[in-house]
C-alpha cells in the first residue's frame, strides 16, 4: 500500500513540475523548481526596472515586502512550503500585472495588506489598508493611520463605528517602542505612500494609536504639526516632547486611571501642560487599566473625523528645541543653534501689519509660509529682536545672525550645523545610509556577525529588523556618490581605504602603532576598540559613525546603535588590554572632544553607579527640594554599556535626548515612608537626600525627571495622589552650568 501512494505520489510531482514548466514558458519566465527568493528577486527586479514609473511606484514596495518574506520562511515541511507558495502565487499576480501594464492596487478595496518602499533601505514595508468600497479615486477621504502597541504588527485599526468614510491604514513602525527613529521614518513614509497614491484630503489626516502606538501618536503630532491634523491616543504617554508645537492640533486623548502599565501620571502632566489648547480633550475612565481600547471605541473616537480640518496656520507661535532636526513648528524653524549646549527659543507672531519676535540662542532662523500669512502682500515689516527688515514678497527666507544683528540670506536651503547635541542622532532620518565594510569581510567570522548585526539593527535594545536592512558595500567598490549620506565605516585605516580617505576629516590621528584622539587621549591601536560618531564632511547633515577592532569578541551585548532614542555618547573608547573596560563619553565641540569653556569639567574618573546620584542631587539643590528620586540605571546593575568607570569630558553629553521636564511631587510623611518601602526590592531606585530644615513638616517636596513615572509604572507604582504632581517649569540641561559642583 505505501509502495503503491509513494509511485502516484512521484507520478503527480512530475505531471505538477511538466505544468509549472508549460504555464512558466508561456508566461516567458522560465523556472525552475524550486527557486529561491534571491532567483525570484533577480526575475522581479528585471520585470520592475521595465515598468513605467507610475506602476513601479505603487507595486515594487509589494513585491520587495513579498520577496524578504519568503526568504524569511525556512521550508521544512508542507506547511512551510504551502506558506512559500502562497507568497510566491501573490508576487507572480503582481508581476504578471505589472508586465501587462495593468495596476492591481487600483482595483483592490476592503481590507487587504500591502507595502510600500521605504527610503531608509529601499525594502518593502508591509502596511494594512483598509479602504471602502465606495472610494472612487475622485472624492477626496480623511487618512487614519493607526500604530500598535508593543508586540502587535500593521494588522491594526481602529473602530469606524460612528465615522464617516475614510481611509485607514495600520503600519508597523521599526525601531524601539517609541516610534522614534527608524519608526518614525516608517510613518512619514507610509503616509507619503498613501497620499501619492490615493485621493486623500491633506487636511484632514490623523493618527491613532494605543499605549506605544499612542505615544508615537503624540511624537509625531509634536514633530510634523503641519502634516497631521489630529489624533486618538488610548494608554499612551508623552515624555520629553515640545508641546508648545501641538498648539494647533486636534488631540484626543483616553486613559484609566487604574493603568500599571503606563501610569496615568504621565498623561495627567501633559494634559495639564495642554490645557491651553481648546483643541485637545482628557477623558479618564475610573478603575480601567491599560485596556482602554474597548471602552474609548464605544465612545466612536473616530467621529472627529466628520468636523475635525487642519486648522489654519497659527498666527502665534513660542517653539523650544535644543536639536535643530527635532521637530518642526508650521512657518518658524530654528536652523541653527547659537550655542549647542543649551536650549533655543523663539517667540514670534504674525500680526496685520507683519511679523514680532524675540528669539534666544538662535543664530539662523528660516521664515515661511509667508504667502498664506499674508496672502496678496507686496511687503511684509519683520521686527526680530528690535531689529527692523523689510520682508518682499517672497515664499519664505532665512535669517542669520551676524556680529550682533539679523542678515537676510539669498539662498533657499542652509547646510545643517555641524553639530547635533549630545552625540544623540538619527540615522534613520530619511537620509542614505550605508556601511562600508573592509575588504574580505564576509571570510572572517567575526566581521560578518558584527556587520551582519548592524545591518539588520532596529534600533536599541530592539531585534533585528523583521524586514529590510542597511545597504553593505565594500570599501573597494565604494565610489564617489556612496558619500552622500550617513556612513558606518568599520575597520582601521589600514585594511579599509574609505576610513583612510576620510581620516583628515575627523579629530583622530595614526602615530605608528597608536591612535591619539583630540581632547580624548592616545590609545594603543591593537587593545582599543572605538566607536564613535562624528559629522560627515560631505553630506552636510549626516554624520559617520566608525567601528575601530570591534570583533564579534570584544563587542559588548549591548552597545548601542546610534539612533534618535535615549543616550548614545559620541564616542566610545574600549581599553582591552587585561584593565576594566574604560568607556570615555564626551560631546563633539567642533574640532575635537574637548570640554566647552563655560563648563569646565577635569578630567574626571567617576564610578557609574555614581553619576545618576550626582545629577540627581543637582536637581535636587537647585530646586531646593527635600527629596529627590533617581534610577543608578536602566539595568540595576554597575556598569554602564559595558565600563564600571565613566571618564568624564561633559555631564551634558550623558543626558537623554530631549528637553526632559524634571516633576515635584508635594507628598506628606506617610506618603515618602510608603515610597521608600515599594523601592526596597528594586535595587536600581533611590531616594536621595532629607527635609533642608531637618523639622518635620506636613508636606514634602520630591524631585525626579518625567522618564522615571513611566519606569516606575511598570514596576512599582507609587500612584501619586491626583494633583499632587507638577512640571517644575525647567528640564534638567538647566541645573548644569556649574558641573564641576556634581562631581
Amino acid at each position: 500500500m505505501n509502495k503503491k501512494y509513494t509511485l502516484l505520489a512521484r507520478v503527480l510531482l512530475v505531471v505538477c513540475v511538466a505544468l509549472l514548466r508549460v504555464h512558466c514558458a508561456a508566461q516567458n519566465t522560465p523556472l525552475d523548481p524550486p527557486r529561491t527568493a534571491n532567483e525570484l528577486r533577480e526575475s522581479a527586479n528585471q520585470i520592475l526596472a521595465g515598468a513605467s514609473p507610475e506602476l513601479r511606484a505603487r507595486h515594487e514596495g509589494m513585491a520587495l515586502y513579498l520577496l524578504d518574506v519568503m526568504a524569511h520562511i525556512k521550508v521544512t515541511d508542507d506547511k512551510s512550503r504551502q506558506a512559500f507558495d502562497g507568497r510566491a502565487a501573490e508576487l507572480k499576480t503582481i508581476l504578471d500585472a505589472v508586465k501587462a501594464g495593468q495596476d492591481v492596487l487600483s482595483a483592490r478595496r476592503g481590507q487587504f495588506e500591502w507595502a510600500y518602499r521605504s527610503n531608509v533601505d529601499d525594502s518593502g514595508q508591509p502596511i494594512w489598508i483598509s479602504l471602502p468600497n465606495s472610494y472612487d479615486g475622485r472624492t477626496p477621504l480623511p487618512l487614519v493611520v493607526a500604530m500598535h502597541g508593543s508586540g502587535h504588527d500593521h494588522h491594526y485599526g481602529a473602530s469606524t463605528q460612528g465615522a464617516p468614510d475614510h481611509i485607514q491604514i495600520g503600519v508597523d513602525g521599526r525601531g524601539d517602542s517609541d516610534y522614534e527613529g527608524l519608526g518614525e521614518q516608517d510613518i512619514l513614509d507610509a503616509t507619503s505612500f498613501m497620499t501619492a497614491n490615493f485621493n486623500i484630503d491633506p487636511t484632514r489626516i490623523f493618527l491613532y494609536g494605543a499605549s506605544m502606538g499612542a505615544g508615537g501618536v503624540i511624537r509625531m503630532l509634536a514633530h510634523y504639526p503641519s502634516l497631521y491634523a489630529g489624533g486618538v491616543m488610548l494608554s499612551g504617554w508623552a515624555t520629553a516632547l515640545h508641546l508648545d508645537n501641538l498648539l494647533n492640533a486636534s488631540l484626543d486623548i483616553y486613559h484609566g486611571d487604574a493603568d500599571w502599565v503606563v501610569p496615568v501620571d504621565l498623561m495627567r502632566l501633559a494634559a495639564r501642560d495642554l490645557q491651553d489648547n481648546k483643541h485637545v480633550r482628557y477623558v479618564e475612565y475610573p478603575g480601567v487599566g491599560h485596556g482602554t481600547t474597548t471602552v474609548a471605541n464605544k465612545g466612536m473616537p473616530l467621529a472627529m473625523l466628520n468636523e475635525v480640518r487642519m486648522n489654519p496656520l497659527p498666527r502665534r507661535i513660542t517653539f523650544t528645541t535644543d536639536q535643530v532636526t527635532l521637530g518642526r513648528s508650521y512657518w518658524i524653524k530654528i536652523e541653527r543653534l547659537t550655542d549647542p549646549h543649551r536650549p533655543a527659543s523663539v517667540k514670534i507672531g504674525a500680526g496685520t501689519a507683519g511679523i514680532y519676535g524675540l528669539t534666544n540662542n538662535v543664530s539662523t532662523l528660516r521664515i515661511s509660509s509667508l504667502h498664506e500669512l499674508f496672502p496678496g502682500r507686496k511687503q511684509i515689516a519683520l521686527s526680530l529682536d528690535g531689529q527692523s527688515i523689510p520682508l518682499l514678497d517672497k515664499a519664505g527666507v532665512i535669517l542669520e545672525r551676524k556680529q550682533g544683528f539679523w542678515v537676510m540670506q539669498d539662498s533657499k536651503t542652509l547646510s545643517a550645523p555641524a553639530y547635533q547635541r549630545r552625540g544623540c542622532f538619527n540615522i534613520y532620518d530619511g537620509q542614505p545610509i550605508r556601511i562600508v565594510a573592509p575588504t574580505g569581510w564576509q571570510t572572517r567570522a567575526s566581521d560578518k556577525a558584527l556587520i551582519e548585526k548592524w545591518a539588520t539593527a532596529s534600533c536599541i535594545g530592539t531585534p533585528a529588523m523583521p524586514f529590510g536592512r542597511i545597504p553593505v558595500v565594500d570599501e573597494s567598490s565604494f565610489d564617489a556618490e556612496h558619500y552622500d549620506g550617513h556612513m558606518v565605516v568599520v575597520g582601521s585605516p589600514n585594511d579599509n581605504a574609505v576610513l583612510k580617505r576620510l581620516l583628515p576629516s575627523l579629530p583622530v590621528e595614526i602615530q605608528g602603532d597608536n591612535m591619539v584622539i583630540r581632547g580624548v587621549g592616545k590609545y594603543a591601536i591593537a587593545s582599543t576598540a572605538v566607536c564613535m560618531n562624528y559629522r560627515n564632511p560631505f553630506a552636510p547633515g549626516c554624520r559617520i559613525v566608525w567601528l575601530l577592532n570591534i570583533t564579534n569578541d570584544t563587542l559588548i551585548p549591548d552597545l548601542p546603535l546610534p539612533d534618535g532614542d535615549g543616550y548614545t555618547p559620541e564616542i566610545l573608547v574600549y581599553d582591552l588590554s587585561g584593565k576594566k573596560p574604560l568607556l570615555t563619553a564626551a560631546a563633539d565641540f567642533g574640532n575635537d572632544w574637548s570640554a566647552p569653556g563655560r563648563n569646565v569639567a577635569k578630567e574626571t574618573t567617576l564610578p557609574v553607579s555614581k553619576l545618576a546620584e550626582a545629577l540627581a542631587r543637582t536637581y535636587m539643590d537647585d530646586l531646593h527640594a527635600d527629596y529627590a528620586l533617581y534610577q543608578e540605571n536602566d539595568w540595576g546593575r554597575d556598569t554602564w554599556f559595558g565600563a564600571q568607570v565613566l571618564s568624564i569630558r561633559s555631564l551634558e553629553s550623558l543626558l537623554p535626548e530631549g528637553l526632559q521636564p524634571l516633576c515635584r511631587a508635594r507628598m506628606t510623611t506617610v506618603q515618602i515612608t510608603d515610597l521608600k518601602k515599594s523601592l526596597e526590592k528594586y535595587t536600581q531606585f533611590h531616594i536621595l537626600g532629607s527635609p533642608a530644615s531637618g523639622k518635620p513638616s506636613d508636606f514634602y517636596n520630591l524631585v525626579f525627571d518625567e522618564s522615571l513615572i513611566w519606569k516606575l509604572g511598570c514596576t512599582a507604582h507609587y500612584n501619586f495622589p491626583k494633583g499632587s504632581l507638577e512640571h517644575t517649569g525647567t528640564d534638567v540641561h538647566d541645573y548644569l552650568a556649574d558641573v564641576q559642583g556634581t562631581h
